[in-house]
């Protein structure tokens, strides 16, 4: 680890050591760079909990502990950082994509679908699609393309392969 980030990690936590996030959504840290701190700064990836900008010099970079996002399709907040959590993460088009709902079968043409809506940190409306495997309706069982049986049709979570999925943009 470089000593920058070493400097400003080691600043943001013992801020939010000291204080904690209570009241607060964020802690901010100011860090004075020198002009090759900065070029190194620059070539620094930071996740999207860090926000930050440079003004004479200075660093002001803030840590948002729970990223809270507003999607203007749903007219609706999402803290992400929560669907994270529950949902998990996933990608699409080299962008981070979180679930929103759990998923709801819909009947098409072409079989059964499960669909759920999801946003990017952006607010960004998608839709998460998985194919429901086939059913054996005698035994009431779940059957993959190969003949494999699944599980029982009673629990949802083995209605799909949850790692197979399509990730399509919703256009209001």
């Amino acid at each position: 680890m470089s000593e920058l980030l070493k400097t400003i990690t080691d600043k943001l936590e013992a801020k939010a050591a000291k204080f904690g996030f209570k009241g607060t959504d964020s802690v901010h840290v100011s860090v004075v760079l020198t002009e090759d701190e900065q070029k190194e700064f620059e070539t620094m990836k930071w996740d999207d909990h860090y926000y930050y900008e440079i003004k004479n010099n200075v660093l002001h970079m803030n840590y948002v502990e729970e990223l809270v996002v507003f999607c203007e399709g749903l007219e609706k907040k999402f803290n992400i950082t929560n669907l994270e959590i529950k949902y998990g993460k996933f990608r699409y088009e080299d962008k981070a994509i979180y679930q929103v709902e759990d998923a709801f079968p819909e009947r098409q043409i072409d079989g059964t679908i499960y669909r759920s809506y999801a946003i990017d940190k952006d607010g960004k409306v998608y839709f998460i699609i998985w194919k429901q495997y086939g059913k054996d309706a005698e035994h009431k069982m779940f059957i993959s393309e190969d003949g494999k049986v699944i599980g029982d049709c009673q629990n949802r979570a083995n209605a799909c392969n949850w790692s197979d999925y399509t990730i399509e943009e919703v256009v209001f």
